[in-house]
């Protein structure tokens, strides 16, 4: 994901953007799963430090999704309050 600079967008592509990211919905939720589901079973054979990394990662990728997707909402937000 890239970082957008939102501020420069009109409320049209702001909205746009909305869209396209919340259909990303679901293939971040996948690929946040797959990783936790890969560190679980590194957890079972023993790869303390796999898991460790994999879990981290996965905790990051959602969590960068989710903080784009509330900038984005909340320059939305700001431009339908002026």
């Amino acid at each position: 994901m890239a970082n957008k600079d939102y501020s420069k967008m009109t409320l049209d592509e702001l909205v746009s953007e909305k869209t396209k990211m919340k259909k990303l919905k679901t293939t971040t939720s996948v690929m946040v799963g797959v990783l936790f589901g890969i560190a679980i079973f590194a957890a079972t054979k023993g790869k303390f430090l796999l898991t460790v990394l994999l879990m981290v990662g996965g905790f990051a990728f959602g969590s960068r999704y989710n903080k784009g997707l509330q900038d984005l909402q909340a320059e939305i937000e700001r431009r339908g309050a002026e």
